[in-house]
């Protein structure tokens, strides 16, 4: 039977699908397939009810698609409500189905509790600022999920707002997803805020979003202080000049950034610069991005500790943390000549 099974793009008949997965539970246990992946076939009530019949007794299947299905309120409860029972699914992903915010509501409650489930793809399903302010609140107490697509969804600055409050939190998301939300320059500004907080994200991609000059000040405000992010999408919002004049300041001294996803008349040789910097920087391992980052990153929060972080970290940085502890244009331009010297 091997461990992938596919149905796409076509229609198919309910006894069929009836019938495959009843062939399936009865002559395989447990159900044998990995990953079942149903795209672009209409799934009615009856169908999504075999699927969640499998999903509860499955012992194997740990990936489900289930990509523009046509699937409504009612079958995102019903496969809701074999998430709570499952215990072996690490990715789920309902995208481009109209499942509401009732339908996520649901989705994010099964999230509290499951211990296994670590991507959930949510783009394009109708979600508004009520769904995002519940997903939020699941955030806060999901120890599993790594990555989160809420792309495509009239999100709003609002239910950004609420999804950085929980991003403070979280410590497991590593890969964010918010395309096309209508985030806003408001919208980044609170994300920001929340990027300055957090210490696992990894990739944030926040295409399309028309957060504008303002908005990309507010981001790169963030770059100097976040010690984890390295890759951001910002194509198609309107930065103009002043944005991409901000991002590269932030730049000069954030050392983990190394892929920004700008539009070609976004792109800058200084950005470029920057990103080629951090790759090498990476590269070479001559010091750990990381490492100096939340050195920066502490010693700002307490510059008096400066002695003794130079002692938990790499010993051979500590004259440039006790430079950076002074606080000042110029120690921290010394401090940055340091770094560059082992960086070259």
């Amino acid at each position: 039977m091997g461990n992938y099974f596919s149905l796409r793009n076509g229609v198919i008949e309910n006894q069929v699908v009836t019938s495959l997965c009843s062939w399936w539970r009865f002559t395989y246990s447990p159900f044998p397939c990995k990953r079942l992946v149903i795209t672009r076939i209409t799934m009615t009530p009856s169908r999504v009810r075999v699927i969640a019949e499998l999903l509860r007794e499955s012992a194997a299947l740990v990936a489900l698609i289930m990509f523009a299905t046509e699937m409504d309120l009612g079958g995102a409860l019903t496969i809701t409500s074999a998430l709570r029972v499952n215990k072996t699914l690490t990715t789920l992903d309902v995208s481009y189905n109209d499942i509401g915010n009732t339908g996520v509501e649901a989705l994010a409650g099964a999230l509290m509790d499951h211990r296994t489930l670590s991507v959930l793809d949510l783009s394009c399903t109708s979600i508004g600022f009520e769904g995002a302010s519940v997903l939020a609140r699941a955030l806060r107490e999901n120890r599993a999920l790594t990555t989160l697509n809420l792309s495509y969804n009239t999100i709003g600055p609002d239910g950004v707002a609420s999804l950085a409050g929980a991003l403070r939190e979280n410590t497991t998301l590593t890969d964010l997803e918010l395309n096309c939300i209508a985030m806003g320059s408001d919208g980044a500004a609170s994300l920001s805020g929340a990027l300055m907080k957090n210490t696992t994200l990894t990739t944030v991609r926040l295409c399309d979003n028309g957060i504008g000059p303002r908005g990309a000040a507010a981001l790169a405000a963030a770059l100097l202080a976040n010690a984890t992010l390295t890759a951001m999408s910002l194509m198609y919002n309107g930065i103009g000049q002043e944005g991409v004049l901000a991002l590269q300041g932030a730049l000069r001294e954030n050392v983990v950034l190394t892929v920004m996803d700008l539009t070609c008349t976004e792109r800058c040789v200084a950005i470029d610069r920057g990103l080629r910097r951090n790759q090498q920087f990476h590269a070479d391992d001559k010091v750990t991005a990381r490492t100096f980052s939340m050195i920066v990153r502490e010693v700002h929060c307490n510059r008096h500790q400066a002695v003794t972080l130079s002692t938990l970290y790499e010993p051979r940085l500590w004259h440039v943390v006790a430079l950076y502890a002074f606080n000042t244009p110029a120690a921290r331009r010394k401090c940055l000549a340091i770094l560059r010297e082992h960086i070259e």
